[in-house]
């Protein structure tokens, strides 16, 4: 029986983690765990590489809890479930059907019962993070990024390594294109030309500049190349200035 860090848990999880673990929490724990293993190079460029860091960040607690969490020593809370799917760039689904579904449910009861659970409300976030990528947010290939019109929100895999470490070749990000983009944000922009590129959105000389973290690539002035933005990442943890 676990009974170190107790004190450290939020309320809502403290009932968590007295209650049984069962085999279907011990497979969720193993799901998110890849997910967070994977995500190790990027998060670590991110800041937020450490339990202790990530935890703050997306509200699931301290190490110790994030690390409960990951292990399966702890069965996985709604709390902590939201927070992982935004912080891992993923959905709730992804790594558990149990949450997903609950939340979805949620979802549906209280906009049945309020109608008000508009956009961007918490049990809308919910509902969001519970479905499956295809059904909210359709995955594109790259050439899909040179037409004029694009989804709202839409997710695609990066073609090559100009951002590094923080969107290696084959990962796949979700991207926003009515998200008003600040320095410091991931973006899609397209040039005169209608070529697509992935960078970083910088203040430069000539107005902006689209600025590839890996040096072997090229960076783009908006003046020069002629930008649009076409899209600005979303749900990827803190912003990368």
């Amino acid at each position: 029986m676990i009974n170190s860090a107790t004190d450290n848990f939020p309320m809502t999880d403290q009932s968590s983690r007295r209650s049984k673990i069962t085999e279907e929490n011990l497979i969720e724990a193993a799901a998110l765990k890849r997910i967070w293993e994977d995500s190790k190079s990027w998060r670590a460029e991110a800041g937020i590489g450490s339990q202790a860091a990530f935890g703050t960040e997306f509200d699931i607690g301290n190490q110790s809890a994030v690390g409960f969490f990951l292990n399966g020593q702890t069965p996985l809370s709604m709390k902590a479930a939201k927070g992982f799917a935004r912080g891992l760039r993923c959905q709730i689904s992804d790594f558990s059907s149990r949450l997903a579904t609950e939340a979805a449910t949620l979802a549906d009861l209280s906009g049945a019962k309020t109608g008000s659970a508009g956009k961007g409300s918490p049990i809308d976030l919910a509902h969001e993070l519970s479905q499956p990528h295809q059904t909210l947010r359709p995955q594109l290939v790259w050439g899909d990024l040179k037409k004029m019109k694009l989804p709202t929100e839409f997710r695609v895999a990066m073609p090559d390594d100009a951002m590094g470490a923080r969107a290696p070749k084959g990962c796949v990000l979700t991207f926003s294109t009515t998200e008003k983009p600040r320095y410091g944000d991931g973006i899609l922009v397209r040039t005169r030309e209608n070529e697509v590129f992935f960078r970083l959105y910088q203040q430069g000389i000539d107005g902006w500049e689209a600025r590839a973290i890996n040096p072997a690539f090229v960076s783009l002035e908006s003046g020069t190349h002629g930008l649009e933005i076409v899209g600005v990442m979303i749900e990827g943890g803190p912003r990368w200035a």
